[in-house]
């Protein structure tokens, strides 16, 4: 892939795997990564201090509770402690695999998911656990089986379809990507990283008004969610208005930072006269220590030879 594909992909940030949704079954957890888990477990349980009592259900509900409250570490905890009181408890081990596929820890969510289905063959949340664990590490054909046998026992998990449609998106097959995302609204209505993956898909699609719609939908429901306004400041931009362009980018990054992606989408878009003036303006901005915009325009010098 050329350094311009690089940096614009970097640019958008392209589809969210999400998490916010990666190939055959995974083979069962080898014994370092149970040894993995097992110190991570023991290390939780250590930071957290003595054994908080009671039954296995009794810590579960002591979990859940701590998860509905934001404290995810103290959950764990609970969670671990429910294992070790009974080691049957399949839903310990799904929620310990959600907990570090949030946070990212993607072999120990496959381990805790991998725990689970030794339990529980047709646990469909292990199982979508496992896909979306997949889809995050480019594994697509692996991760479409694991959410395709999740949906076939519930089909009402909304990140299996969130999944499916960044996987056909890849595939270029929009039609069938805008069906699970519209599925998986149906199923959690405004949920802002679905809004986010089926206006790029619309984008992808060159359909950019209804890109633009979903994406501003994404940025009202959650005015927070970074990766919208990055991507509804590639839309205005492509549509040329450059103000809300620069408004959107800014949501995210510095001013700089915000027209020098803006002169280098022009630059892709052959709209080089633009791409020089937003480039010296990036530098002007912030000549001192700005210098991806000094190699921009350089780059787009070497475009006019």
């Amino acid at each position: 892939m050329n350094t311009q594909k690089l940096a614009i992909l970097a640019l958008t940030g392209a589809l969210l795997l999400a998490l916010s949704g990666c190939a055959s079954i995974l083979s069962k957890p080898t014994e370092e990564k149970h040894s993995e888990l097992s110190d991570q477990q023991s290390k939780l349980v250590r930071e957290a201090g003595s054994d908080s009592g009671g039954t296995a259900e009794q810590a579960m509900a002591r979990g859940d509770e701590s998860l509905s409250q934001g404290d995810a570490d103290r959950a764990m905890f609970e969670y671990i402690k429910a294992i070790e009181k009974d080691d049957s408890k399949v839903e310990a081990f799904y929620k310990i695999g959600a907990i570090h596929l949030a946070r990212g820890n993607l072999p120990l969510a496959q381990t805790a998911f991998q725990k689970t289905l030794d339990r529980s063959a047709n646990h469909a949340g292990a199982l979508e656990g496992l896909g979306l664990a997949q889809l995050q590490q480019r594994q697509y054909e692996k991760a479409r089986n694991y959410l395709d046998q999740a949906l076939a026992i519930d089909p009402n998990r909304w990140q299996a379809h969130n999944g499916l449609g960044v996987i056909a998106d890849l595939k270029k097959q929009y039609d069938i990507a805008a069906t699970h995302y519209q599925q998986a609204l149906q199923l959690k209505p405004d949920q802002p990283r679905v809004l986010n993956n089926l206006g790029y898909s619309r984008y992808l699609m060159g359909d950019q008004e209804a890109a633009r719609q979903y994406l501003e939908k994404a940025t009202r429901v959650d005015p927070n969610y970074q990766r919208a306004w990055e991507n509804l400041g590639l839309i205005y931009t492509r549509s040329g208005d450059y103000p809300a362009a620069k408004a959107a980018f800014m949501q995210s990054m510095k001013e700089p930072q915000a027209l020098n992606n803006i002169g280098y989408i022009c630059m892709l878009e052959g709209q080089n006269d633009k791409a020089e003036a937003f480039f010296r303006r990036a530098i002007d901005l912030s000549p001192s220590y700005y210098t991806v915009a000094h190699e921009n325009l350089k780059r787009w010098a070497d475009l006019q030879q």
